[in-house]
């Protein structure tokens, strides 16, 4: 619809500027004929200006207008023209990725979205293709999204996997190995193309237009880019060893290139549960609309995890608070204050309502200088400290993630790049200063302190996967799911020779084509006995391939309460730990536990208790019972904590109750309400003849025993084995199942079938002949001499 009024009141001296804001009132859908005669009045008065007076009036006054048509366009987070000095307008065509045929949408009719999809499009007379696969990660099981009512109560929205509508493709430039797409189809086509040199944002012209014409801008042509210069800061919070690292713009004339890497999740990855907090201001800015909030959000959490996924970190929305009414905090220009008034918000709030291992609040309140984000190094997982506050305007997804990246670095242990660092590009993400394109890559510095805080501990919380609430079957999407023999992908991305990649089937010459007793070079099974998962410590046991499944049997290990660590421990959930190992493990290979100091447990204050409950900043006192099974009273000569960070820790040094007053050192550690502080005695440690501590508690082995932990097995597996987790023998070499008592030369093994251990030759032969007459199998088996007992 257009402004005929507005376009003839222009003449031939008129700018090309003033033309397209006329464009833009054109745009507007009110069908208000007095607010169109209003707004063509104003109109008139600032024509007779100045050239550079009128146009800069002209946007003042219309800002209203014109934030309310570029809300409009793409669920109110879009950028304008004008903000760029290069945009071109293009018409994409979306495929299907296993059909290859055009779609209007990748919405299916049961709710969900199509797994693969292309993206095609024409960018300077050239042919761009986008493949693009759902992040089926992105959206843990427990997501939410809590906002104000009007009447200041919280109303807290939980999903089902029918209406969550994850419509949200990560991806590449097809043959252009250093791009990265992050894509979102949830209402039209909208994401960042990163093609290995610059950043690119696909927005739709005009929500409302039934055409399929799209803004395509070019990041480094952002106007709103260039005026800031770059700083760095360090200042003291909430305690004198807290270090606070500040993020600031750098000049748009400054250039970056990225990339992503293909990594897959494994045994080793990491995974980080974020909540978003977005704030009354960038509320508005999004319309006022939960649902824009929503769309915003995801998107900063999609781009941000492939900037992630090259560390082997995945990171998904656990849930997002929108502060819809009112900020619940105050807001001043302190980047400082607001961090800790968000910290201390998150502690109140957020842990106890929704568990998350950081969370970040988003606000549009403008900081002092041109700090642009701020976080605390090395506190991921925290109670007390873990987030950071980000300044979000402008609302670009990329710019926000790339910010949220830079700051949960910090939070996982890295520090700014020092020019000694080495980068790919001229900056990466963990450099001081922003820039005119998104950066992407990590430095070398980045990856030796993250090596560290895993080596430190500082990570280990984040080794749980979160449950995807997503999971509907797909063949092409890299799951093997029920009803698949394999599924390598699509056709194009499958490099697995076993698998039929367009019916998810085996190939006719194959056996196998997934999982650890699967040899991809031949497509069959490994042969029986092959180790598939080795042994993991002295109270894990090894697992081995049983020539009948592909897939590596379930772990086992030996039984809870076996007796382990040169007789100072007893085996429980697979782990070895004594008093004086989780010394060694906090201070070092000079440490070692203090007999004398664990009476200091009783007394409930911070050198001796039996926990401390971070909500109610109180010590809970042991019993003189379960003294030895509190906080682990160590000596170490070197004095240096070698396992976690020193700033979330309460570090006391006291001396024994009685003669010869022995020094006793304790260590209270801040890991957050999910995990359990590393300076309590760990669970297997024994705390007198013939007990155990389990959860800061002395029980005897009889007792524990009898409540179904350490069963025994039949006949104590006659002395020849020992008794794993599922109370079946793990033989020893020499003998077989299913009690050990019959001698044989080949070596034994725990089967998945039968649960009991079994020599895998001769579990082999037997199964082989079980499909034949049994008469003949036993005659042939007399003839060679061999006896085999099968044991169903």
């Amino acid at each position: 619809m257009h402004f005929p009024k507005c376009k003839n009141s222009l003449n031939s001296k008129d700018s090309s500027i003033k033309l397209f804001i006329c464009d833009l009132l054109t745009m507007e859908q009110n069908n208000d004929d007095k607010k169109r005669t209003k707004l063509h009045t104003r109109f008139n008065r600032i024509r007779k200006l100045n050239e550079w007076i009128n146009i800069s009036i002209f946007i003042w006054i219309f800002s209203p207008v014109n934030a309310k048509m570029i809300s409009a366009m793409g669920n109110g987070i879009n950028h304008s023209p004008h903000d760029f000095a290069n945009f071109e307008i293009i018409t994409p065509t979306l495929q299907h990725g296993r059909s290859k045929r055009d779609i209007s949408g990748t919405r299916l009719g049961n709710g969900f979205h199509v797994d693969d999809i292309s993206l095609s499009y024409i960018y300077s007379q050239a042919n761009v293709i986008l493949d693009l696969k759902l992040n089926h990660r992105l959206i843990p099981g427990n997501y939410f999204i809590s906002y104000q009512s009007t009447n200041d109560t919280d109303i807290v929205q939980h999903f089902t996997k029918p209406n969550i509508n994850l419509c949200h493709y990560e991806g590449k430039i097809r043959n252009n190995s250093d791009s990265y797409v992050a894509i979102s189809t949830c209402s039209g086509i909208k994401g960042v193309v990163f093609d290995g040199h610059d950043t690119f944002y696909i927005e739709k012209k005009l929500r409302e237009s039934t055409s399929n014409e799209y803004f395509l801008f070019r990041h480094s042509t952002n106007a709103r880019l260039s005026t800031e210069e770059s700083g760095y800061g360090n200042e003291q919070l909430l305690s004198q060893k807290s270090t606070i690292s500040s993020r600031h713009k750098r000049s748009i004339y400054e250039n970056d290139r990225t990339v992503r890497g293909p990594y897959n999740a494994n045994r080793r990855s990491l995974y980080v549960e974020v909540v978003l907090v977005v704030d009354n201001s960038i509320f508005r800015k999004l319309g006022s609309s939960v649902s824009n909030a929503e769309q915003f959000c995801r998107d900063v959490i999609n781009v941000m995890n492939a900037m992630y996924v090259p560390l082997n970190i995945f990171i998904t929305l656990a849930g997002m608070v929108v502060w819809s009414e009112r900020d619940m905090i105050h807001l001043p220009m302190n980047s400082a204050f607001i961090l800790q008034s968000f910290l201390e918000y998150r502690q109140k709030i957020l842990v106890s309502n929704y568990p998350n291992d950081v969370a970040f609040l988003l606000t549009g309140r403008k900081f002092e200088g041109s700090v642009i984000g701020k976080a605390i190094v090395g506190t991921i997982c925290s109670f007390e400290r873990s987030g950071g506050v980000i300044y979000a305007d402008p609302i670009e997804a990329s710019v926000v993630a790339a910010t949220i990246a830079h700051e949960m670095g910090h939070n996982l242990n890295m520090v700014h790049d020092a020019p000694s660092c080495r980068c790919q590009d001229k900056a990466c993400i963990m450099s001081e200063t922003t820039g005119s394109v998104t950066p992407f890559h990590w430095s070398s510095c980045s990856k030796k302190q993250l090596q560290l805080a895993l080596h430190r501990g500082y990570l280990y919380c984040l080794r749980n996967k979160p449950e995807t609430l997503l999971g509907k079957v797909e063949c092409g999407n890299g799951f093997v799911e029920p009803g698949e023999e394999c599924d390598c992908g699509l056709r194009e991305h499958c490099q697995n020779p076993c698998c039929d990649a367009d019916t998810c089937t085996l190939r006719s010459n194959a056996s196998c084509a997934t999982g650890e007793c699967c040899d991809l070079s031949t497509c069959q099974l490994r042969s029986s006995g092959t180790v598939c998962r080795p042994k993991n410590g002295e109270c894990d046991l090894p697992e081995y391939c049983n020539g009948k499944s592909e897939y590596c049997p379930e772990n086992y290990f030996k039984r809870d309460t076996e007796i382990c660590g040169n007789g100072k421990a007893y085996c429980y959930e697979g782990a070895c730990q004594s008093h004086d190992d989780r010394c060694k493990l906090l201070w070092g290979p000079t440490g070692y536990s203090v007999s004398e100091c664990y009476a200091n447990n009783v007394f409930g204050k911070p050198n001796g208790n039996c926990g401390y409950d971070w909500r109610t900043k109180t010590y809970k006192p042991c019993s003189k019972y379960d003294s030895e099974c509190g906080l682990v009273q160590c000596e170490s000569p070197a004095n240096d904590l070698v396992f976690g960070q020193e700033l979330l820790s309460d570090i006391r040094r006291s001396y024994s109750q009685t003669w010869p007053y022995v020094t006793c050192t304790t260590i209270v550690l801040d890991v957050g309400l999910q995990n359990v502080d590393p300076g309590l005695t760990p669970d297997g440690a024994m705390c007198g003849r013939g007990k155990m501590c389990v959860q800061q508690k002395c029980l005897p082995l009889k007792d524990l025993r009898e409540r179904g932990i350490g069963t025994e097995c039949p006949h104590n597996c006659n002395g020849h084995g020992v008794c794993n987790n599922k109370g079946s023998c793990h033989c020893h070499a020499g003998y077989v199942p299913p009690y050990c008592n019959k001698s044989t030369t080949e070596k034994s093994r725990v089967t998945e079938s039968a649960n009991v251990t079994q020599s895998p030759e001769v579990y082999g032969l037997a199964s082989k002949l079980i499909d034949r007459n049994g008469l003949l199998r036993l005659v042939y088996l007399m003839l060679i001499g061999v006896l085999v007992i099968f044991v169903p």
